[in-house]
């Protein structure tokens, strides 16, 4: 079950974090429930086919949460375990594909996911065409599900009343085993009280809130793209709009029929089209940069191009990171620790991937402990 003090962030099933999951400590581990979007495929720029089967490529993603996160999980065949924490997965990405036996992927990585231990919870949308659901509904009876609602389904509250329930029915739950995630998607930096206000509706909207499993609310006011908001060799702080909305939640739970749990994008922007091909980024075009969360939002600094001046850059941004007022000190996390080493040379230079491990170890630690002296825990 997703408590009211835990954090769900939403993070993209490649290598870097899975890597950030697998170095976190202490309480940051213990009430973290990630929601995990799976990779698209890759394909042959020639042949246009995949570059690996989908039983391939759904075998990384459970060896991935294997190494990272199976010491969180219990024995599901121990009845006498409880419940061990959820790791939910969203397939939408790869929800056309089938693996050579006609398998649908929901099956097949909930198969996989449960063989090593790991209680997943399948996610699912209220617009998924009927193979889709048929597989959630295969694996629900023992999980349950999670259901992603995005901001324009909770007008008018009647419909979506009828939408929900109607699949509630099409998949064989009761609401006692559906997590709401309520996705706000892309927030702009000043769009905490606006943020405050859609929320706020659609908690309203919600039948019956106090029925669900659980209640998540999520966004992300992170931009799509580093380079149109920080300038080469210059840091900027980019406003967190989704933790003001939520402090706002917090200050006016007597007037909310539910508090929700609290859940973001990480270090991301909301992606618009999940289910459509990753944009081509060349290493020619990119430039190294540190996301560093605070308090009062990211310290995001940015270097020149690599292909003018390489990754020798990180070992100066983490020199500024450790400089400006927004350190924790290289004692607060793994991520923190190999900023500290990397800005005396003694770690480092690192590359982009290392670099999103670091900056997700740092954000959900730094979430966790918001969350923590929130609710005084």
């Amino acid at each position: 079950m997703i408590e009211l003090t835990d954090y769900v962030p939403v993070l993209r099933g490649k290598k870097a974090e899975f890597d950030a999951l697998g170095v976190l400590e202490g309480p940051a581990r213990g009430c973290t429930r990630p929601l995990i979007e799976v990779a698209p495929m890759t394909f042959d720029e020639q042949t246009e086919e995949p570059v690996r089967t989908l039983e391939d490529h759904l075998d990384r993603t459970t060896r991935a949460l294997q190494e990272s996160w199976s010491d969180q999980q219990q024995n599901l065949f121990e009845p006498d375990a409880g419940l061990p924490p959820v790791v939910l997965y969203d397939l939408q990405t790869v929800g056309w594909s089938r693996t050579s036996g006609g398998d649908h992927p929901v099956e097949y990585l909930h198969a996989g996911l449960r063989s090593c231990g790991l209680r997943s919870v399948p996610v699912a949308r209220l617009d998924d065409d009927r193979h889709f659901l048929e597989a959630v509904a295969s694996v629900a009876t023992d999980v349950g599900i999670c259901l992603r609602l995005d901001r324009n389904q909770f007008s008018p509250p009647s419909r979506l009343m009828v939408e929900l329930y109607a699949r509630l029915v099409e998949l064989g739950v009761s609401p006692d085993l559906v997590d709401i995630v309520i996705d706000l998607e892309y927030l702009a930096e000043d769009d905490g009280p606006s943020a405050f206000l859609m929320a706020q509706a659609a908690l309203e909207a919600l039948p019956d809130p106090a029925v669900w499993r659980s209640v998540v609310v999520v966004g992300s006011s992170f931009p799509t793209s580093v380079a149109s908001v920080v300038r080469p060799h210059e840091g900027r702080v980019i406003k967190r709009a989704e933790w003001e909305m939520y402090a706002s939640l917090a200050d006016s739970i007597e007037n909310l029929a539910r508090l929700p749990t609290f859940g973001d994008y990480g270090i991301e922007g909301h992606t618009p089209d999940l289910a459509g091909p990753p944009p081509k980024i060349t290493r020619k075009n990119m430039s190294p940069s540190i996301r560093y969360t605070g308090i009062g939002g990211w310290y995001v600094i940015r270097g020149s191009r690599f292909e003018d001046q390489g990754n020798e850059q990180y070992h100066g941004l983490a020199g500024e990171v450790t400089k400006s007022p927004h350190w924790q000190g290289s004692e607060y996390c793994w991520g923190d620790g190999y900023i500290s080493r990397c800005a005396v040379f003694e770690d480092g230079p690192g590359s982009p991937q290392k670099w999103r491990q670091v900056g997700v170890n740092h954000h959900v630690t730094q979430v966790t402990a918001e969350l923590a002296s929130l609710f005084g825990t």
